[in-house]
């Protein structure tokens, strides 16, 4: 399976515009490929700086809503109490996987893109 077919099987899409744009970099590339490298190297950046962006985001959302939960949990809370705490638990573990996975699907993107820029 092609990248650009994995990267479209396991986005998820309300984060779909802060993916690397895998394909988009993939034509300028090969658009240039007479020509230097430098419109290349300007998309390539503006997509990392995109992509990091969101990861901050993200981050510092799930640090926010960490301190809340951590901030809510005391021991002889009540049983009611309890399970909404754990289920907003699960939720920030939720959300940290998708982020886990955003990471590496942009990661593999930018190894893959910047290997057919050396070629």
């Amino acid at each position: 399976m092609k990248f650009e077919q994995h990267l479209a099987l396991i986005t998820i899409p309300s984060w779909s515009k802060y993916y690397l744009n895998y394909k988009h970099l993939k034509q300028v590339l090969y658009a240039n490929a007479s020509v230097s490298g430098e419109e290349f190297q300007v998309q390539f950046e503006r997509e990392i700086t995109k992509v990091n962006q969101h990861y901050c985001e993200q981050e510092e959302s799930a640090q926010a809503q960490l301190d809340s939960l951590q901030a809510q949990w005391h021991a002889d809370m009540e049983a009611g109490d309890k399970e909404v705490w754990k289920a907003k638990f699960t939720q920030l573990l939720q959300q940290l996987e998708h982020l886990a996975d955003y990471t590496q699907a942009c990661v593999t993107g930018c190894r893959k893109i910047l290997k057919k820029a050396d070629k």
